[in-house]
């Protein structure tokens, strides 16, 4: 799980059991509403654990988003909506960033999650990020044809450059976006080329006008489309005519269209509830890349627990790497507790024990890479099955946990199940191949 995932447990905030006024939570409590509106794109300015009219009329909002009542109570019901609302932002973290389409899948799921849901908005971020990334939709670094001592000799912001799909600059923007992640972009900035630091930074960045104070929703809303207007949510009116062309061409590929249908053995296992709401596919499992059988076994378990959030599915080289570099930061023998000797558990292991300078995620990261990129497909596949689909990884549900956790077993082609891998909370179902 990513930096969004490990704080949408909300394991402060869920201490609070009857409705309560926002104003007599603790420090702590308040601490973790503010990260969680931040994340979802609501302003409450700075993380300071302080009642305050923004963070007071943050909530407010998003309680008039989710249900009526007093806004400014806070109970149960309303965090646990809260929790379920940052699940489904913190489940493209672990998106397939490794192809164009998989980002672009991963931009328009971080949209929609965040409230940017219309086709002429998701048309726009998608078209921003393939010009500010030179067609590549990957992150970049400002002035990426030039060298790091080039960008040293010529930004007075230096190292706080621009880097991601549309990039941030400047200290108080690294320092912003660390508050909200809980994750040191100020002494590592070259961690918002983590893709997923940079989805989420771009995103945000439409929503809440981080990047020129003007939002996407300024110009493009239900009321309006504004494709040359809204270049000024990035860089006034440089290229805006470009970007609202490739934006035109983007929203003719948006446009809605009947979902295809999937293999016929699925009919029987999906849900008839399915959230595209044609009872056929759900979104939330087609985005796990899954193969046949775990595929179906997460229908079945959706069928049975509608209320589950998958987590994790297939996994390619970079996104195995991201993941586990996530766990053996909070434990360095991770690796070894959590998977079967064999040759790529060893060297992994091997790698971590020999390079105990690297304690950042990213340089973790970049370490596993280097195994990974020496071993074959087929032994990746059988060191982790989510590197040939046959896993994936769901979110500790309650008040259910008892039922969710009885009926995994029984799912169709089922393997193993795990409630911690090491020493972590982390729920992980394995089917056979």
């Amino acid at each position: 799980m990513g930096a969004i995932g490990d704080r949408a447990s909300l394991s402060i905030l869920t201490t609070v059991t009857g409705p309560n006024l926002i104003d007599k939570l603790s420090k702590a409590q308040l601490t973790e509403l503010q990260v969680a509106l931040s994340l979802l794109g609501y302003p409450i300015g700075g993380i300071d654990g302080l009642i305050g009219p923004r963070t007071r009329n943050a909530w407010a909002e998003y309680k008039s988003d989710i249900f009526p009542g007093n806004p400014q109570l806070i109970g149960a019901e309303s965090i646990e909506r809260l929790r379920q609302d940052l699940l489904k932002v913190a489940v493209w973290e672990t998106a397939n960033f490794g192809s164009k389409q998989g980002t672009i899948d991963a931009i328009t799921g971080m949209c929609g999650s965040m409230g940017l849901g219309l086709p002429t908005q998701i048309a726009y971020v998608l078209a921003t990020t393939q010009w500010e990334t030179a067609q590549t939709f990957q992150p970049v670094k400002e002035a990426f044809w030039h060298d790091e001592a080039w960008r040293q000799a010529n930004f007075s912001y230096y190292p706080y450059y621009g880097r991601g799909y549309v990039q941030i600059t400047w200290e108080k923007n690294y320092k912003a976006y660390s508050d909200i992640l809980g994750i040191d972009l100020v002494n590592n900035p070259d961690r918002a080329m983590e893709p997923a630091v940079a989805l989420f930074a771009l995103v945000h960045g439409f929503k809440t006008g981080t990047f020129t104070g003007r939002k996407i929703t300024d110009f493009i809303n239900k009321n309006a489309t504004d494709f040359l207007g809204a270049r000024r949510c990035i860089n006034g009116t440089d290229k805006a005519h470009e970007i609202a062309a490739l934006a035109e061409t983007f929203l003719a590929t948006i446009a809605p269209a009947p979902p295809a249908p999937g293999p016929a053995p699925m009919a029987a296992v999906a849900p008839s509830g399915a959230l595209d709401g044609g009872g056929a596919t759900d979104p939330a499992i087609e985005k796990l890349f899954l193969r046949p059988i775990a595929r179906a076994a997460a229908y079945e378990l959706k069928r049975l627990h509608p209320q589950v959030v998958f987590t994790s599915g297939r996994r390619d080289k970079a996104g195995q790497a991201r993941a586990m570099s996530q766990n053996v930061v909070q434990q360095r023998d991770w690796i070894r507790m959590t998977y079967a000797v064999n040759a790529v558990s060893t060297a992994c292991q091997a790698w971590v024990d020999a390079h105990p300078e690297a304690t950042s995620a990213s340089a973790i990261e970049a370490g596993l890479m280097s195994v990974f990129n020496a071993t074959d497909d087929a032994e990746l596949g059988r060191f982790s099955l989510h590197m040939s689909g046959n896993a994936f990884d769901l979110q500790p549900m309650e008040p259910d946990t008892a039922g969710i956790k009885a009926a995994i077993p029984t799912l169709p082609g089922f393997k193993k199940f795990l409630e911690k891998e090491g020493n972590l909370v982390r729920w992980h179902a394995e089917f056979i191949g």
